[in-house]
């Protein structure tokens, strides 16, 4: 039998830290500690603030929500965890020089 996987999300800490986003690498680490395997962080470059058009219900966070750069907190999620596996939900490529995109992903996989 396969062994059950978690992931979990980082998403809004900011909200709880006063806006501090090292409440992510706090996060990573006890996740870490306590055995999850995967940490996923999510993307948005920009957001309109016509979200009362969003189509799944109340948009979860205001428009100038600080949205992180994904490839970033996870590099500083890399630095502060020894086990969990890294992803990100989204990352919006075409907004992205491809090969930067690639050089900073492979980067991050040998970190």
């Amino acid at each position: 039998m396969s062994k059950l996987r978690i992931a979990i999300g980082l998403f809004g800490l900011e909200n709880f830290s006063e806006g501090d986003p090292r409440c992510y690498l706090e996060a990573a680490k006890l996740a870490d500690a306590k055995g999850i395997d995967y940490i996923t962080i999510t993307d948005h470059v920009v957001m309109g603030e016509r979200t009362d058009k969003y189509p799944f219900g109340d948009f979860p966070v205001p428009y100038e929500y600080p949205w992180f750069e994904p490839l970033t907190v996870l590099s500083g999620v890399a630095a502060v965890t020894s086990n969990i596996k890294l992803s990100t939900g989204v990352v919006i490529a075409p907004l992205r020089s491809a090969v930067l995109l690639a050089k900073i992903c492979a980067t991050l996989d040998v970190l």
